[in-house]
């Protein structure tokens, strides 16, 4: 009889803590006005929401170092400020759903045209860091280049299908 005393006692601790640490935990989340139902859904949305973050993320992360990528290859002169605008284009709206806003920043009067205007800056700003002393041919280059393909297509900018 010892013995089974003794296994009632010892298996009744942990169902009274439970039951304790149940009680009191509705207490006491109930005085501070939280709802546990409410406070996991909100946990859920935001686990949700961090993993769309992520996947943004991923998306400007590849975007970002194809656009170095492009970039490069037009300093190098491998690649044409039409041929990197195009790509940049294809970068861009690739995935569709989530489209980049910064577009709308670059001056031009078309879509072509700010996207050659893009890569200007951008080849600018890729110079200055790594090759300050060709900024000025560079990008008296491409600005040529720009001008001379709006004076062939009466002031619009006709970029290369991919």
């Amino acid at each position: 009889m010892k013995i089974l005393a003794r296994l009632v006692l010892i298996l009744s601790v942990p169902v009274l803590l439970a039951l304790g640490f149940a009680l009191v935990s509705s207490w006491w989340t109930a005085e501070r006005g939280w709802n546990l139902s409410d406070l996991r859904l909100q946990l859920v949305a935001v686990y949700q929401r961090r993993s769309e973050v992520k996947f943004q993320i991923g998306i400007a992360k590849r975007r970002s170092e194809a656009r170095q990528r492009i970039i490069q290859e037009v300093i190098e002169g491998r690649e044409t400020l039409l041929g990197a605008a195009a790509s940049l284009r294809a970068i861009d709206t690739n995935p569709s759903d989530f489209p980049p806003e910064y577009p709308k920043f670059f001056p031009g009067g078309s879509e072509g045209e700010r996207l050659c205007r893009e890569v200007i800056i951008r080849v600018t700003n890729a110079l200055q860091d790594t090759a300050p002393d060709q900024v000025r041919s560079q990008t008296a280059r491409l600005e040529a280049e720009l001008q001379e393909h709006l004076r062939e297509h009466h002031g619009v900018v006709v970029l290369p299908e991919e």
